[in-house]
């Protein structure tokens, strides 16, 4: 099955290189602990710090080319004991490993990564007071590496 000229397996390839970049880069590693604690649903967490995939949006990329799209991924953060400094640590950890990494090394096969960035990131308390939450936006855009 096909979306757009991509295998359907595609978007979990996506997500799958977006994790590995946050969990093998050095700066996630020293903020979140040694593997980075970079989760994809797989845990409720519990150890703190963690960063756990929220949301991941696919659509057609607003280009004439049809072998394009756009992914949009939401992480948080979650912090208990270093307050804004850690949370901020955290978050800006995560922007230098997507604007750092090399994308043609960890693209899903048969895809090109065009393009990564970060379009947001904020920290806040939890209603409870006791932790914060950061959340944190990637967008990238792929296409058909043979396209």
């Amino acid at each position: 099955m096909s979306f757009d000229g991509f295998m359907a397996d595609a978007e979990a390839s996506v997500v799958n290189a977006v994790l590995s970049v946050l969990r093998s880069d050095s700066g996630a590693s020293e903020a979140l602990g040694e593997p980075a604690r970079v989760f994809d649903s797989e845990t409720e967490g519990g150890y703190f710090p963690y960063v756990r995939l929220e949301r991941h949006r696919v659509r057609p990329a607003d280009t004439l080319d049809a072998a394009r799209q756009e992914h949009e991924l939401q992480f948080e953060s979650r912090s208990k004991f270093g307050g804004f400094l850690e949370a901020k640590t955290i978050l800006g950890a995560l922007r230098t490993a997507i604007e750092t990494a090399d994308w043609e090394a960890v693209a899903p096969t048969g895809q090109r990564v065009v393009m990564a960035i970060v379009t947001y990131a904020d920290v806040m308390r939890t209603r409870r007071g006791t932790s914060l939450r950061g959340v944190f936006r990637v967008k990238l855009l792929v296409e058909d590496a043979h396209g």
